[in-house]
């Protein structure tokens, strides 16, 4: 006859991986699966993204009716929290991270951290500078036969950087009058402003004496527009802000100063005025009669009388000879008189041209 109390069966538990969790233990045939002893609920180390639960026994446990060996099973969870920041140029907008949880519960907790300040959603960033948020989710995982909280951190960065930019003043130039030259004009050359920033000059070029002097200036960047930073809740209260929420948005720009030139010239010296030259003289003028001189009647010789005593015959003397003179006018001939005058205006004419010749040389010297 089978006694069923002489009856001994063993129960082993093992993990997945065939250690032992709970060595073999001897228990009567009959023993009910409520009955037998298990080992504390056991545990596996995940790789990254991943966490095991414990699942159950494979087999299930069962009432004792031979040798038993029960091994752990697992459920797999694959979890992750990533972040991803910006690398920006200053464009007057706001900048974040973001965050994406991969596993879990959809009422999964998420928190933001910013320089030491919590947050409920990612901060966002409008001006220049590194900003490090670093996001912290709590998930609750569980089985029917395990349940963890398992603890994902993950860190992104935003960086926005100055904004290029090149400002030109005018140049301008005049003749010295004894006032200042300024030119207030001012012009971006390169780049651009922000969306939503505006830009105010402030010239200090000046010149008065001649010379030339650079046209030299300032700017100061500010914003029209209210922006939040990093969650706060700081507005620009004027048109043209330069701080907004504590930031000098000067700061967001790279600033290039091209200088115009000021330019301020002497007074032009008027050219010395050259001497008047000499009039020259008035030739002679001659009035030339047309009608001839009526010529002297011819003497009238007196016959000479035979026997008869010749009176004493007076003889005129001789005029003094004329250079140049025709010596018909020993003989009373003046049809050449206009002849002459015509040469002595010729003589005249020419002495006056050789002066003025030479007189115009010397003043060329």
């Amino acid at each position: 006859q089978f006694d069923s109390e002489l009856v001994k069966y063993t129960v082993t538990f093992v993990d997945y991986d065939g250690s032992i969790l709970k060595d073999a233990t001897e228990y009567d045939y009959g023993t009910s699966a409520d009955e037998i002893e298990q080992p504390d609920i056991p545990s596996r180390d995940g790789e990254d993204g991943v966490v095991y639960l414990f699942a159950g026994w494979d087999p299930e446990l069962a009432e004792v009716t031979e040798d038993a060996v029960y091994t752990a099973t697992y459920e797999e969870f694959k979890v992750s929290l990533t972040g991803t920041g910006e690398d920006v140029t200053y464009d007057g907008k706001t900048h974040t991270a973001t965050f994406e949880l991969i596993g879990g519960t959809e009422d999964a907790e998420i928190v933001y951290t910013y320089d030491g300040h919590e947050y409920d959603e990612v901060p966002s960033f409008v001006n220049v500078g590194t900003y490090e948020v670093t996001a912290t989710a709590s998930l609750n995982l569980s089985t029917q036969f395990d349940e963890t909280v398992k603890e994902l951190e993950a860190t992104a960065t935003i960086i926005i950087g100055k904004r290029a930019i090149t400002l030109t003043s005018a140049s301008a130039s005049k003749t010295y009058d004894g006032s200042a030259l300024t030119a207030p004009s001012a012009s971006i050359t390169s780049g651009s402003l922000a969306e939503g920033d505006t830009v105010e000059y402030s010239f200090t070029g000046t010149i008065t004496d001649p010379g030339t002097a650079p046209n030299t200036f300032t700017a100061d960047f500010g914003r029209e527009v209210a922006s939040d930073d990093a969650g706060t809740d700081s507005s620009a209260e004027a048109p043209h802000s330069k701080n907004v929420g504590g930031f000098d948005i000067n700061d967001n720009y790279d600033v290039t100063y091209a200088y115009g030139t000021l330019t301020i010239t002497s007074t032009p010296t008027p050219p010395p005025t050259p001497p008047t030259p000499p009039t020259p003289p008035t030739p002679p003028t001659f009035t030339i009669d047309p009608t001839p001189a009526p010529a002297a009647a011819a003497p009238v010789a007196t016959p000479a009388v035979l026997g008869a005593t010749r009176d004493e015959e007076i003889i005129a003397p001789e005029e003094p000879a004329v250079l140049g003179e025709s010596r018909t006018r020993q003989t009373g001939d003046e049809s050449q008189i206009p002849a002459r005058i015509l040469l002595m205006m010729i003589c005249a004419g020419a002495i006056v041209t050789i002066m003025m010749i030479g007189r115009k040389k010397e003043e060329e010297q």
